[in-house]
């Protein structure tokens, strides 16, 4: 029988195409087209998705791209149907990964004769439902780890085990690591380490020999051995080139969970390893390669969560993507533990640098151990560099984990961390080229640096954003993501200059950002004369102020600890319903 996913939210359509489907012998579903569904594919892998497309709403737009995208599920076709279109709106559906255009009004034989073709294409009703593993234990297994009583030590050791019979940390990148934490290792052993793996002595050579190394040394003589590639290299860039190839190698494998996309995974890493090296030169940190691999592999245990604990992890971005939540919350909920304990438990089991596990085990609390008084001086440091660049890497828009959750950063850490004067657009440039150059390193595919796929209007005309921040704070991770969506941005500090701007402008959306220090009635000024323009605004606060803020169709207020997609729900619900020029925020991919 052939399953079919009705993507609409139009009741009574939607019920008339499913009707007619059952009488043809399809088996027809509504859902909505959101992330939720996205993530539910895969209870019953349909054989068409049929999507109705709203001018409006840029949900059915991200759907289509996450289907299309994920390697698991590209293969089926998605039908999309609704008003007849302009040849523009039709191309933008197209390149988002729709098969084909049905314009209204529909008639049955075209739908029927048109998924027809669509199977007959990609041969989808040859599609089978995931395999189902059917081992005797694995019931067992889950019911330990998602029992509350059973306690976390245990859950862990069942964890580590099931890992490691199937997989071990590879032996290359464990030597490689060992040998360049040693001062003493010379070059020849740190060559055979490396000429023992085909693949890693394959790398090495290429990017010893790219551009950019001959470039920097001002050298054109070709590389011909590992030898000749550590020493124009360095042994620091060496190690950091291994462990990056590692997580490489996961985008290249089939991905497993919808939801997760590994190659937004790899981008993400990388970003966060290049921003807390780049952090512990600030803070003269002498361990620059091992700040660089806790940044790296932060997140490591995601990808294993992915590859053995499949059902769970599933249940797990479910949880997350619904409640807006961290990653790290949905873990404790379901399983009482997290995967950075549980990345730390497998590190240490592996034999890897016990620093390493620690500021990877400790980086999601770096907030918490600004007073701590309980772990050395370089755990708490490292770990706090590394939970700001997590934050960081999120708030720039490059690439992305399991949840895009951000919390404000006291002024206390950044002046602790060396950033008093906050993050120089400098940084993220050096940052950008750095994460472009691993890219072609690694022969990843090429994306823009940092990714502006949400919010953009034309090139010579971005749509503007008026930021007002009196917060005064040295970093604010949700005003710099809010950089980093595609807004042309201005920000001012005074209400005079602001009231000027407004007043004699066209302002697309203002942000408000305030911890409410003075009394809200200051603000209410903003607000009147907002509202006398009929401009859109977003108003940022602490968790205890957003209660201050009276509620009205045109404000809506965000906490500064926020799930990023939050934010751009907000802005896309303030366009749908003030902008008639909402359709043009879409941005083509």
């Amino acid at each position: 029988m052939i399953n079919i996913l009705l993507a609409s939210p139009r009741s009574q359509e939607s019920h008339i195409l499913k009707s007619a489907f059952r009488q043809k012998g399809f088996m027809a579903k509504i859902v909505p087209a959101e992330g939720a569904t996205y993530l539910n594919i895969q209870k019953s892998i349909p054989h068409v998705i049929f999507v109705e497309m709203l001018k409006e709403d840029i949900n059915q737009i991200k759907f289509i791209e996450n289907v299309s995208s994920n390697k698991l599920l590209k293969n089926i076709p998605v039908i999309c149907y609704g008003t007849p279109l302009d040849k523009e709106s039709l191309s933008r559906y197209i390149q988002a990964g729709a098969k084909t255009y049905l314009a209204r009004p529909l008639k049955l034989g075209v739908i029927l004769e048109t998924i027809a073709n669509q199977l007959a294409r990609c041969k989808s009703s040859e599609r089978l439902p995931a395999d189902q593993n059917n081992d005797l234990d694995k019931a067992e297994y889950f019911d330990i780890l998602l029992n509350p009583k059973r306690l976390v030590t245990q859950k862990l050791e069942i964890m580590t085990k099931q890992v490691d019979r199937a997989k071990a940390f590879p032996f290359t990148i464990s030597k490689i690591i060992s040998l360049t934490e040693n001062t003493q290792t010379s070059v020849n052993e740190l060559s055979k380490a490396i000429e023992s793996d085909p693949t890693m002595s394959a790398n090495t050579l290429k990017i010893s020999n790219s551009v950019f190394f001959r470039s920097k040394y001002r050298v054109n003589g070709k590389i011909k051995t590992i030898p000749e590639a550590i020493m124009r290299i360095g042994f620091s860039q060496t190690q950091k080139i291994a462990a990056s190839l590692i997580v490489a190698e996961l985008i290249n494998q089939e991905e497993n969970s919808f939801g997760f996309n590994r190659e937004d995974f790899w981008f993400h890493s990388i970003a966060t390893a290049i921003i807390t090296e780049e952090i512990a030169k600030k803070c003269d940190i002498k361990e620059h390669s091992l700040a660089y691999l806790a940044g790296l592999l932060h997140d490591y245990g995601i990808v294993l969560y992915d590859d053995f604990l499949q059902e769970i992890f599933v249940l797990m971005l479910e949880n997350t993507y619904t409640n807006h939540t961290t990653f790290e919350e949905s873990g404790l909920e379901l399983i009482g533990l997290t995967h950075s304990e549980f990345t730390a438990e497998l590190f240490e089991s592996w034999n890897l640098p016990k620093e390493l596990s620690q500021r990877i085990l400790h980086h999601k609390n770096f907030v918490e151990l600004v007073n701590s008084s309980s772990m050395d001086k370089d755990t708490v440091v490292l770990s706090q560099i590394v939970g700001l660049a997590n934050i960081l890497a999120k708030s720039s828009n490059i690439g992305r984990s399991c949840d895009e959750f951000i919390h404000p950063v006291t002024d206390k850490l950044m002046k602790k961390l060396w950033l008093q004067k906050g993050i120089d657009p400098s940084f993220f440039s050096t940052v950008h080229q750095q994460v472009a150059l691993y890219g072609d390193f690694l022969n990843l595919p090429e994306r823009n640096i940092p990714g502006r796929s949400y919010v953009s209007g034309p090139e010579e005309n971005p749509f503007s954003l008026i930021i007002l921040n009196e917060d005064e704070k040295i970093f604010e991770p949700h005003l710099l993501y809010l950089e980093n969506i595609g807004f042309n941005i201005l920000t001012y500090k005074n209400f005079g200059e602001f009231s000027d701007v407004v007043n004699a402008n066209k302002v697309d959306i203002v942000a408000i950002n305030t911890s409410f220090k003075t009394e809200y009635n200051k603000y209410r000024k903003y607000l009147e004369i907002l509202a006398k323009k009929s401009t859109p605004k977003i108003v940022f606060c602490e968790d205890k102020d957003l209660e201050c803020v009276k509620p009205d169709p045109l404000t809506k207020t965000l906490s500064k600890s926020i799930e990023l997609n939050l934010v751009i729900e907000a802005i896309d619900s303030l366009f749908r319903d003030h902008k008639c020029d909402y359709a043009n925020l879409i941005q083509e991919q």
